[in-house]
Formats: structure tokens, C-alpha cells, sequence
């Protein structure tokens, strides 16, 4: 989305600045790439390890599709300098990163199945405007919550799943 200094003839001064604006976000988003990867390990490692279990037949064959994909979109997210210039790119990768965290959060009735969600809300806060980003991530978490309280999760775990989505959101 286009913004007003966009659109206006820019000094040098403001070039300058919006450059090297653009160069600390490429930097930062280099040094946290590697906690995206770990945020995938952790969250691959606990669907992996939660019923039902991955596999090629029935809920199951779901929750293989719906993790292979969420990998899939971490990684263009992250790696994609396509997404950091095209913001209805990264949109849609957002989005869809967030539909596959709500759909893992209720075919996968006992796993973490909130930290897909949680990278889905990180990278919407971090890498979308203000708000747009505010508006994903709180759409992402409110319906993992829904999905999960549907499947059977405890009000607890809600809880705990809606905390750590504002803390990341506050943090990235």
C-alpha cells in the first residue's frame, strides 16, 4: 500500500532515510530468521508428537496436509524477497499461514497446536502495518481459539494459547 511520501517527489535526504530504514528492517529480520526456524522445529516436533498423529489416512492425512503447508508458508515468508515488496503478497501468506493454524487447532485435538498460530500472529504484527497486522493477529488467535475450544481444548489452555498470541504481538 502506497502511503503519501510514496507518491510525492522524495529529497535526497528522504531517500536516505527510507533506505536506511529499509536496510535496519532487512538486518533484523536476518537476525530473527533463525528463531522463525526454531518456532518451526518446536511446532513441527509438538504436532508430530500429538493425536492424532500425522499420517496418510483420515483426520490424520488433514493434519499432514495442513503441517506441510505451514511449513511451506514459513518458509516463503521469510525467505521470499517477493513478500517484502509485495504487501498483498504477504498478506495472503499471512492469511493463509493463519487458516492453516486454525485448521491444525481443530483437527489436532491434543498437540500444541497453538504455535503455529503464535508464528502466524508474529509474522502478521511484524511484517504487515500497524493495522493490518493488529487486525490479522487478532483474527488469527481469536479463531485458533474458537477452533480449539471446538475440538475440546481447556479453558486454560485457551487462556494460555491467547497470552502467548498478545505477547508475541506486543513484542514483534
Amino acid at each position: 500500500m502506497a502511503g503519501p511520501l510514496d507518491r510525492a517527489p522524495q529529497s535526497r535526504r528522504v531517500a536516505a532515510a527510507l533506505a536506511l530504514a529499509q536496510t535496519r528492517r532487512e538486518q533484523r529480520r536476518a537476525q530473527l530468521r533463525p528463531l522463525a526456524w526454531a518456532l518451526v522445529t518446536i511446532a513441527v516436533a509438538a504436532i508430530v508428537s500429538g493425536e492424532p498423529a500425522p499420517s496418510t489416512s483420515g483426520r490424520s492425512a488433514g493434519v499432514l496436509a495442513a503441517l506441510c503447508v505451514y511449513v511451506l508458508l514459513v518458509a516463503l515468508t521469510i525467505r521470499s524477497g517477493r513478500l517484502d515488496r509485495e504487501r498483498r503478497l504477504q498478506a495472503g501468506a499471512v492469511v493463509a499461514l493463519g487458516l492453516v493454524a486454525v485448521a491444525l487447532a481443530a483437527l489436532q485435538t491434543k498437540g500444541a497446536t497453538e504455535l503455529p498460530a503464535a508464528t502466524a500472529v508474529w509474522l502478521a504484527v511484524s511484517r504487515m502495518p500497524d493495522r493490518t497486522g493488529a487486525a490479522l493477529a487478532v483474527a488469527i488467535g481469536a479463531g485458533a481459539s474458537i477452533a480449539g475450544a471446538l475440538a475440546g481444548s481447556s479453558v486454560a489452555g485457551i487462556a494460555a494459547a491467547l497470552l502467548l498470541y498478545a505477547l508475541l504481538g506486543l513484542m514483534a
